[in-house]
């Protein structure tokens, strides 16, 4: 339950669901990529998090453990499916 309240706060309307996986002690990880950047939000408690964010272009790696300050999650996000908007946008030109 905890799963669906986090992506209802953090995901953009009308954006790509992410790909969804069971961890081995069973969380739950979303995952959102691209060729830019890569976002993996693991569900390891009910208001506990760790996130992975990968910023190919720029070689950096953001790794951190969130407890109730989702914030900066809704940031990485948007940051990561704005990276996509480009190549829609030249796809549906051509």
């Amino acid at each position: 339950m905890f799963g669906l309240k986090l992506l209802n706060f953090i995901l953009p309307k009308g954006a790509r669901a992410p790909k969804l996986s069971p961890t081995n002690y069973g969380g739950l990880q979303f995952e959102w990529f691209n060729r830019q950047c890569e976002l993996e939000i693991e569900i390891e408690a009910p208001y506990r998090v760790k996130v992975l964010f990968v910023n190919n272009l720029e070689n950096k790696v953001l790794e951190q453990s969130f407890d109730y300050e989702y914030g900066l999650l809704s940031d990485l996000l948007r940051r990561t499916l704005s990276w996509e908007e480009p190549e829609a946008n030249a796809s549906a030109a051509a």
